[in-house]
């Protein structure tokens, strides 16, 4: 298991951007946004393969996002971490050790997993 990405959230992308930038010294580009999410990111690679630091805000009217991505985003006030990803050689197996380890909600891993 290996960290892959963190999902900062910010109240706005383009002053998110602005204050990584400040603290860090690399600005992020602008990765896109996600249709049907009410979201849009910008991404800073972090070292290593495939590791990065998604800065992600709403985007327009999340009220008509129906699956909008990390509903805290709607009250966030202060940027903060909000989530963050592993990469796993083998979901099934992740899923079979959560179990045997009686963690609950493991249909939770397998979420976004398409």
């Amino acid at each position: 298991m290996r960290t892959e990405y963190l999902v900062y959230g910010v109240p706005d992308l383009s002053q998110g951007i602005a204050l990584v930038e400040e603290k860090t010294g690399v600005c992020a580009r602008f990765g896109g946004q996600h249709p049907g999410r009410g979201t849009h990111n910008a991404l800073l690679a972090l070292l290593g393969d495939r590791r990065y630091l998604e800065i992600i805000a709403l985007h327009l009217a999340p009220s008509g996002a129906p699956g909008l991505l990390f509903p805290e985003l709607r009250t966030l006030a202060q940027p903060r971490l909000v989530a963050w990803a592993v990469a796993v050689d083998s979901l099934a197996d992740i899923a079979q050790r959560a179990e045997s380890a009686k963690v609950e909600n493991t249909d939770e891993l397998t979420k976004g997993n398409d």
